[in-house]
């Protein structure tokens, strides 16, 4: 059954931050394992596989939540047509991944590493693949226990691997292929329950999850790519310690977006099936005002704090990361209209209306980088990065207006009704949704 965007929204808050605080364990266990060099070489040789998952799913997850929200095709035409995508791409992602790997030419690559590395793209292409079919059905439970055995199986994995048995960088990514293992299992076996889990070849249908979807893949490929082209350009101009400290900062500013995720989410999977697109645009407005809110008093807490707890807890070979966390939070701030407003469009099938604002953005960041990088290290992509996410934030919150035909004054224009929500979700529902395990 459906449930309430409210429903969808805590329930995946409540996944939020229970994956939230066990990646913030992971990152610290490997941080205090791995010092900074190991810490970066795991950020080195993940950087093209985790580039490469969001194009090499072509877009299907989120073409697949617009034809399933939408009732184009059959559930089991989709689910199919999915799984025989999964097997195409995956070799496709696995073959690339390898070869850029390999011709890098990196010494500290070694092929035991990059078959642990490569190994994320199939697993991970399960796993988006099957949560775009549960979000397409209105299954955000589905999808949000995805990510809750997901994590769970990593940080134990880790426990083991990296702390108890010091299995070292080795340790990291099998303890990461594991998890993944485990996910994509758990994933193919819901998706069961919806439709038969066979490939299935339907032209008619794979030809328009992947027109469609192609759109998604090359936004969503660019917009990760300008998350993570500062550190691989770091690989070629800089040492690993230096790409250790700035990994461990970005994964910190990251957190600021836990929220806003939890809500985009649901938000992409409402959006799909909302009948009346003006009104639910208004209604998006209201949560991007509240959004802004929440994410200032984090981004504010988080820079005050970040001299003390950072070195406090990564240990004292991170202390500078603190100061390049403070020089990426603004631009991750900036950021949010992006994360927000960007997934309605993309809801409506519109998902190329990114591009428009993020090519420029990561052209500009990849030229900061080249000039900056070289003379400050992890700061100088810490300043790139904040440039070029201020640019794709303010750009997409331009266009969303005028696509959508809301004035800037609605978009900011605040309200005590605003946030009315927190009458009817405190203490005792938001406190359920944080424990929402559901289906």
């Amino acid at each position: 059954m459906k449930r309430s965007f409210v429903h969808d929204t805590l329930s995946l808050l409540g996944t939020k931050f229970f994956v939230m605080g066990l990646s913030f364990a992971s990152g610290v266990l490997l941080a205090r394992c791995l010092e900074p060099a190991g810490r970066g070489l795991i950020a080195a040789i993940t950087v093209y596989p985790m580039m490469f998952i969001s194009l090499t799913d072509m877009g299907v997850r989120q073409s697949s939540v617009y034809y399933l929200g939408k009732g184009i095709f059959s559930d089991r035409q989709v689910v199919g047509a999915v799984m025989l995508l999964i097997l195409l791409t995956s070799v496709l992602g696995i073959t690339a991944c390898s070869l850029l790997l390999w011709l890098g030419g990196n010494p500290q690559f070694t092929p035991a590493l990059i078959a642990l590395s490569v190994a994320i793209v199939p697993l991970t292409v399960i796993k988006t693949y099957c949560s775009g079919i549960f979000l397409g059905k209105g299954m955000v439970g589905a999808f949000a226990g995805l990510d809750r055995i997901t994590e769970l199986q990593q940080f134990l994995a880790m426990v083991l691997l990296v702390w108890l048995f010091s299995w070292g960088v080795s340790g990291a990514l099998v303890a990461t292929a594991v998890s993944g293992s485990i996910g994509a299992i758990y994933a193919a076996w819901r998706v069961t329950r919806i439709a038969p889990c066979r490939p299935r070849f339907d032209w008619e249908v794979i030809q328009s999850l992947l027109a469609k979807g192609i759109v998604f893949a090359i936004a969503l490929f660019v917009i990760q790519l300008n998350y993570k082209v500062d550190i691989a350009l770091m690989e070629r101009l800089t040492t690993v310690n230096e790409i250790g400290v700035y990994a461990i900062s970005v994964g910190i500013a990251q957190l600021t977006w836990v929220f806003p995720q939890a809500i985009t989410t649901a938000l992409f999977s409402h959006s799909a099936n909302a009948p009346d697109e003006a009104a639910f645009s208004r209604k998006v407005a209201r949560l991007f005002r509240v959004m802004l809110v929440i994410a200032l008093v984090v981004v504010g807490t988080i820079a005050l704090t970040a001299p003390i707890l950072v070195p406090m807890l990564y240990g004292p070979g991170f202390r500078s990361s603190a100061s390049v966390l403070q020089i990426l939070l603004p631009g991750v701030f900036c950021l949010l209209p992006l994360k927000v407003l960007n997934m309605d469009l993309a809801g409506r099938g519109r998902p190329g209306v990114s591009l428009c604002v993020m090519t420029p953005a990561l052209i500009l960041n990849v030229l900061l980088n080249f000039y900056l990088l070289p003379r400050y290290g992890a700061r100088g992509a810490a300043v790139a990065s904040s440039i070029s996410y201020s640019f794709g934030g303010i750009g997409m919150m331009l266009l969303y207006c005028r696509l959508t035909r809301l004035s800037l004054r609605e978009l900011w224009h605040y309200q005590w009704s605003d946030f009315d929500f927190v009458k009817q979700i405190w203490p005792r529902k938001f406190a359920a949704g944080l424990l929402q395990n559901g289906g």
